[in-house]
């Protein structure tokens, strides 16, 4: 999959403003919606965790939580290159990258009291408000950043490219999902 993913970019078309330099908004933008898909998922099912205690449920979206958060934390470092080169300069002051940080730190917080506590209802509320959390940091004004300027593109090309890659990311994060349950799996039945 990777190697399909680095030949789709490689034949991706340039755009019109920054030219070949698209290639690091494809990625760094598609795998960061990977990441905030899989952490979204994961915080709607939490509602069902909340309300039904699902134990075994609850380990498959901790699962999922920690793959799709490693997408996240890798699109934001990728958009930290992106921004470099394509503006020269990296903004951490800008309030999306801001607001990613956020997300990091907050994160990285849930989950530290989530894996110390039994409750599985409580384990359930943190997943649901790590949803909210993310969604609330990412709806920040936008100074550098473009809104959307895959989608606002009037070029079919660029946006189908965009989506195609947006799709086998969140294919091989749902493939390393699967590792991640099968690993835990084999850890559990040898203990």
């Amino acid at each position: 999959m990777l190697i399909l993913i680095a030949f789709l970019v490689s034949q991706s078309p340039a755009e019109r403003t920054l030219g070949d330099n698209i290639r690091y908004v494809y990625v760094h933008v598609t795998i960061i919606w990977a990441g905030v898909l899989g952490l979204t998922l994961a915080g709607l099912l939490s509602i069902v965790v909340i309300a039904t205690e699902r134990a075994r449920l609850q380990v498959w979206i901790e699962h999922l939580q920690w793959v799709s958060f490693a997408f996240f934390v890798v699109g934001f470092t990728l958009s930290l290159l992106a921004a470099k080169i394509i503006w020269g300069s990296i903004s951490l002051g800008e309030p999306r990258a801001l607001g990613a940080l956020s997300v990091i730190g907050i994160t990285l917080i849930l989950f530290y009291f989530r894996d110390s506590i039994d409750s599985i209802q409580i384990k359930g509320m943190i997943g649901l408000a790590l949803m909210v959390v993310l969604h609330a940091a990412m709806r920040v004004p936008m100074v550098l950043h473009p809104a959307n300027p895959i989608m606002s593109s009037s070029s079919r090309k660029i946006q189908t490219t965009f989506l195609v890659l947006f799709v086998l990311f969140t294919l091989l994060e749902a493939w390393m999902l699967l590792m991640v349950t099968r690993q835990d799996q084999r850890l559990k039945a040898t203990a």
